[in-house]
């Protein structure tokens, strides 16, 4: 075989392997675009998963919660205790497969009922206690429950932390946070 027909033949091949990953990649985009389709369409898979996670969740015991799923749409209701066990259910929602949107009509129905000052002071203890707080100005309003926090915080994760620590105070039955970033 000559040198030219070598080179023809190697640089022939060469296109042809270069093609392979760009099929690959393809192939892969068209499989992952068809799975959740799939699953989106069958509602009592979600439902069901959705349900099996939940039961998986210790603290979800002994929570009254209905998963309604209508194409990929999942509606929760019924009741927990704390505002913490509404927000693990709408997670659990919403890290399924196939969900679409989530709608969170979870009532959070304490057994011990704390008065608004009480859960003030309860929050306030938080920030006091955690350094990550000392600095961020955190306001609290409670109106019925309902607690609103305003505060100029060092990373979204500080807000994330101070939520949860809020959500799992007995009395809790609405949570806001308006939060400002530190630049």
């Amino acid at each position: 075989m000559s040198a030219e027909k070598k080179k023809e033949t190697g640089a022939h091949m060469r296109e042809k392997h270069n093609i392979w990953p760009m099929i690959m990649v393809l192939a892969i985009l068209f499989g992952m675009l068809q799975v959740p389709h799939g699953l989106a369409m069958n509602d009592d898979v979600i439902k069901r998963r959705i349900e099996e996670k939940a039961a998986e969740t210790v603290r979800l015991n002994g929570t009254k919660v209905q998963v309604h799923v209508e194409n990929g749409f999942v509606v929760l209701s019924g009741t927990v205790r704390f505002y913490r066990q509404k927000m693990l259910f709408e997670l659990i929602a919403w890290q399924t497969m196939g969900v679409a949107e989530v709608d969170n009509e979870i009532v959070v129905v304490p057994r011990v009922e704390l008065s608004d000052a009480a859960i003030e002071r309860k929050i306030s203890e938080i920030v006091k206690i955690f350094p990550r707080f000392h600095g961020a100005g955190v306001s609290v309003t409670v109106d019925g429950g309902a607690v609103t926090l305003r505060g100029t915080f060092s990373h979204p994760l500080d807000v994330q932390f101070l939520k949860n620590q809020v959500a799992d105070i007995e009395g809790v039955t609405a949570l806001e946070v308006l939060a400002t970033l530190k630049t």
